[in-house]
């Protein structure tokens, strides 16, 4: 049977275009997600064998990652060759670190080995610090230690949390404002602040307090294994996850767990919420975003589908995106540009960021000023990086042996004033062209201890003023 011509134009020019897209496939595999292939070792005879192979299969990480400079790769492989060279003598804990040190020299926030992975690697205590504008305090206790909970730390060892905090700041690059809170994950780990050189035992630490009724008293806390199922992990997560009482964790007390939370603590096993609310201009709308992806089951387009038929249904005045606990994803500008299509041009976009704010969920906030415009507020405390930051990529590089993750990131975003560049820029978002100067906020507002514990929000008190 013969093919008719037609059908073989048809067919040539079905194969040019799909022969094209292979090739942009591949274009775009090989410029943003291609890492290392998986390593191939021999079992190790020790541990320092171990520690060698892991950071044999380190050292290509700069390769790949297109946050360093030929100087910050430098200091890289230096550092590393140090860890080489001492690894018969290296504690786990001491190779977290150096190898946190060893990429933190890329000096980009989303280039660090991840501190909540690393509860699941390094032991920690029966108590959870949460940092607030007044100081670090106990929010969380095991239940032989709830007389704790509501203590300001005043020193860890002979440290206090300011101190500690810069003591950590070599192991984590980027923007001091999210090592300030990553710090507060790190000095609730005996281990972490013993290779640090901070404390004299990997198993213990001597903290002094002041207690809720203003006494002070210092405590020998011994150090609890690592977080290793799930559940448990609930204590070592993101950071929200402090801040709300936990179900399922009955010996654990928290500093909130007998009143009902404030609304952007409420439903914490809801990533994505929202409600109507009211201020002395009128209704609006609520909307709290803790990641900008799909998550545990949630779908984060179907949230957006029932936030837009809900201002379809009844319009607003104001809406209010809460991203002060967004850790990132993947960010479509398609909803910021609808939701501000609603609000009418004498209303109000109320954007909340803290230092949490990152990644996708500074993108996002970029959205919601660019497309808010004259009723763009930002409102809160300033974000956890600089505007222009290296991220997006492929799948993490895993060492081997430590089980330490890495990811790879590949692409240069500039929120402050627009990514031109075709290769080193992300394209999906540099097609947006958004540059929005600064997020710095319009309304600085941040959160003592006394009003979270009470159950106050003064940023939602504000905007319920407005």
């Amino acid at each position: 049977m013969q093919v008719p011509r037609w059908l073989k134009r048809v067919l040539g020019a079905a194969g040019v275009v799909l022969g094209l897209l292979a090739l942009l496939a591949g274009v775009f595999y090989l410029r943003y997600m291609q890492v290392p292939s998986a390593p191939d070792y021999p079992q190790p005879a020790g541990q320092a064998e171990a520690w060698r192979q892991d950071l044999d299969y380190l050292q290509r990480y700069p390769d790949y990652d297109w946050s360093f400079d030929d100087q910050e790769k430098a200091s890289f492989h230096a550092i590393v060759d140090e860890l080489e060279r001492d690894a018969e003598t290296l504690t786990p804990a001491q190779f977290e670190l150096g190898v946190a040190r060893a990429v933190a020299q890329a000096n980009n926030a989303h280039t660090n080995v991840s501190p909540i992975s690393r509860r699941g690697r390094v032991n920690g205590l029966p108590l959870r610090f949460v940092r607030f504008d007044d100081g670090l305090f106990v929010v969380l206790a095991r239940n032989d230690h709830a007389d704790l909970l509501g203590a300001r730390i005043e020193t860890i060892g002979d440290w206090t949390p300011d101190e500690i905090t810069e003591a950590f700041q070599p192991y984590f690059g980027g923007h001091r404002g999210r090592s300030a809170w990553i710090s507060s994950l790190n000095m609730e780990s005996p281990e972490l602040l013993w290779a640090a050189g901070l404390v004299p035992n990997s198993d213990r630490v001597e903290i002094r307090f002041t207690l809720a009724d203003g006494t002070e008293t210092s405590r020998s806390i011994d150090a609890i294994p690592p977080f290793t199922d799930r559940s448990a992990r609930r204590f070592g997560g993101q950071l929200m996850e402090y801040m709300v009482p936990a179900s399922g964790a009955d010996d654990w007390s928290h500093v909130m767990q007998d009143q009902s939370p404030p609304l952007y603590l409420s439903q914490p096993e809801q990533p994505f919420f929202y409600a109507r609310i009211e201020s002395a201009s009128g209704e609006g709308l609520y909307m709290r975003l803790e990641m900008t992806m799909d998550v545990g089951g949630f779908s984060l387009s179907e949230f957006h589908e029932r936030v837009l038929a809900e201002l379809d249904r009844r319009p607003v005045q104001f809406v209010v995106i809460d991203l002060r606990h967004n850790g990132g994803g993947t960010v479509d500008a398609g909803f910021s540009r609808a939701v501000s299509a609603r609000v009418p041009a004498d209303g109000r976009i109320f954007i909340v960021t803290s230092p949490q704010t990152f990644s996708g969920g500074i993108t996002e906030a970029a959205y919601f000023k660019h497309f808010g415009g004259d009723r763009a507020v930002v409102i809160g405390e300033p974000v956890g990086d600089h505007l222009v930051f290296w991220a997006d990529g492929g799948d993490a590089m895993v060492l081997p042996n430590s089980g330490i993750p890495i990811h790879v990131w590949k692409a240069l975003e500039d929120w402050e004033s627009g990514c031109d560049d075709w290769w080193l820029c992300f394209i999906p978002t540099m097609l947006t062209d958004v540059g929005v100067g600064t997020l710095e906020p319009d309304v600085p507002v941040s959160l003592s201890f006394a009003d979270y514990a009470a159950g106050r929000d003064p940023v939602m008190e504000y905007v319920a003023r407005q």
